[in-house]
């Protein structure tokens, strides 16, 4: 008569165990699939990656790693090594050049949506501007090879790219462009003008600009030195035109500034 195989005796302990790591793997798989779709609804609001399918985001989505940055944080210095693409689902990152002695110019400033970190990952190379965070921010992270094929797979993607890029180009041409016709105070009103579009607040005294920027930073942004921001700030501030409270500024008479540059 043959012999009732029986399991292995498992002590309460073991079947403790057995039973954690079961519901682990659970909620890790269910935590996974529920990053993967917030990663292919952030993909959604990117206009370089929108016009993709639902299983190609789900692809890309499930290549992405996360990241998490404090204010201030250099995400990469320039002539680093580029492996990553990044795309910003919260926060704000500028793109800085820097000379030898210190002085720095952005040349960008990223909001969520938006991109950065792909020149590199055409050749491989290294990358071409640092990136720094304003404030608190997080990312999506891709490597080179999904980025590649991406590209490869789909040509309107490429084409899309490059019409971003074209838009990146233009704006770089007009920063050298202004750096080299206008003066101080009318790159500072010009300036002051794209944040109000980009990031102000209507109130009753005025535009507020939403974006909290240090006078050095400011300066960077236009190629001047923190001093002479200073200077011009306090004169439009002194005809009424702005108010400075600590990092804020409020536009009161937006057509002032605007009859300077033009």
């Amino acid at each position: 008569m043959p012999v009732e195989q029986r399991p292995p005796y498992r002590s309460v302990c073991e079947e403790r165990i057995a039973y954690n790591r079961h519901n682990r793997a659970g909620a890790n798989g269910a935590l996974e699939k529920v990053t993967v779709m917030a990663n292919i609804a952030m993909l959604r609001r990117v206009p370089l990656l929108a016009i993709l399918a639902d299983d190609e985001l789900a692809t890309l989505a499930e290549r992405m790693r996360p990241r998490q940055y404090r204010p201030g944080t250099t995400i990469f210095h320039r002539d680093d090594p580029g492996t990553t693409l990044h795309i910003i689902t919260s926060g704000l990152v500028k793109l800085v050049l820097s000379s030898p002695e210190g002085r720095e110019m952005t040349v960008g400033i990223l909001k969520a949506g938006d991109f950065f970190g792909e020149m590199a990952l055409f050749d491989g190379g290294a990358r071409s501007a640092s990136a720094v965070t304003l404030e608190a921010t997080e990312t999506l992270t891709l490597d080179r090879t999904p980025f590649v094929e991406t590209l490869e797979r789909h040509p309107q993607v490429a084409t899309a790219l490059l019409g971003i890029l074209g838009d990146r180009l233009r704006r770089t041409d007009e920063l050298i462009q202004d750096i080299l016709f206008l003066d101080l105070p009318g790159r500072l009103a010009k300036q002051l003008l794209a944040l109000a579009d980009e990031r102000g607040i209507t109130t009753a005294e005025g535009i507020q600009i939403d974006l909290r920027l240090s006078q050095s930073e400011l300066a960077a942004m236009i190629g001047a030195t923190r001093e002479s921001v200073n200077r011009c700030l306090g004169a439009y501030a002194d005809r009424g035109v702005l108010t400075l409270d600590r990092d804020t500024i409020t536009l009161h008479t937006p057509e002032t500034l605007r009859a300077r540059i033009y």
